[in-house]
């Protein structure tokens, strides 16, 4: 059921006389100083785990010249929640559909066992007085078997995680976003700032990836270290891939990368490692769960790290 929060929120069911948007959800905001939002509901939690490779979708128009953006999020009973996401690339005046992967709903902290709330939206916070916006053909789709994860096409985070990737921190030392890097060669970036907790961080995979296709290639990813430790220089960085609950771990310095440095402070630099060396650190490519990307434990506070382009990449064919 649909439920709409506070009396600033109105919301009628529209006939555009459109095709493919015949009835559709207009959702109006009042002009007075309040905020609220728009959410779908069950009346209890919702095992939604078989669209752990697949999205969100849904259909979107704002009116011509609006310049208030749009938070989503979706709910699996409070505190339980994907946390508020920003869409971006929103054109006024335009019906837009929008694919939202499940895995970067996961990667907010939904629990895709007990969903309650399929989608949550609403105008930018204290942006809403007199807004309005059209909803349609909200739905949940099932991703391909694989999900078309690193296990098909070798690809963890390419402007976002892609399924059954997400990002990940193991222990509260550092929090995670995703942002816009000013560079458009990078686009969305995932960003972990670092609190000196220690902490190992990176992407989690929901379920163990096989990435035996990509035998005698190499694991590449391009880093932007922002901001180093507040003590100083860059640091020492590290890789670390495991297993299933740690059954087995290959943990090496960058240093030992093909282009054999630490990070440098203020730019992008491309890593390449050959799977070969990580195999004798003790990876298995029969079904990784973890990739971490990490300074040495307790000595990240004050970093702030960008990573984009990761991905298992084929030997070059003979």
């Amino acid at each position: 059921m649909a439920r709409f929060a506070r009396v600033h929120v109105g919301w009628s069911l529209v006939d555009t006389g459109e095709a493919g948007h015949d009835t559709v959800i207009e959702a109006t905001f009042a002009a007075d100083g309040a905020n609220g939002l728009i959410y779908i509901q069950s009346a209890a939690g919702v095992d939604l785990t078989s669209f752990a490779t697949g999205n969100l979708v849904f259909d979107l128009r704002l009116p011509a010249g609006a310049t208030h953006g749009i938070t989503y999020k979706v709910d699996c009973g409070f505190p339980c929640t994907s946390g508020e996401q920003e869409l971006t690339g929103i054109v006024p005046g335009e019906w837009q559909t929008f694919e939202i992967p499940v895995s970067t709903l996961v990667s907010g902290g939904l629990e895709l066992d007990k969903v309650n709330t399929g989608i949550v939206i609403f105008p930018t916070w204290d942006q809403q007085q007199g807004v309005s916006f059209e909803l349609d053909n909200v739905r949940w789709e099932v991703g391909e078997p694989g999900g078309g994860g690193a296990g098909e096409s070798g690809e963890i985070y390419i402007d976002s995680a892609l399924a059954p990737w997400s990002l990940w921190d193991c222990c509260g030392g550092s929090t995670f976003t995703e942002v816009e890097d000013a560079d458009p060669a990078y686009g969305t970036v995932a960003e972990f700032s670092y609190n000196g907790i220690g902490t190992v961080n990176g992407f989690e995979a929901s379920t163990p990836v096989d990435v035996n296709a990509f035998a005698g290639g190499t694991l590449e990813f391009d880093v932007h270290l922002v901001s180093g430790p507040d003590s100083g220089g860059t640091g020492t960085w590290w890789l670390k891939l495991e297993g299933p609950g740690a059954s087995w771990a290959a943990e090496i310095p960058l240093t030992r990368s093909t282009e054999g440095i630490d990070p440098p402070v203020g730019a992008w630099q491309h890593y390449t490692v050959p799977l070969d060396t990580l195999i004798d650190a003790g990876m298995s490519l029969d079904d990784v769960t973890l990739v971490m990307i990490f300074p040495t434990w307790a000595t990240g506070a004050g970093v702030v790290v960008r990573y984009d382009n990761v991905k298992f990449v084929a030997p070059p064919a003979p």
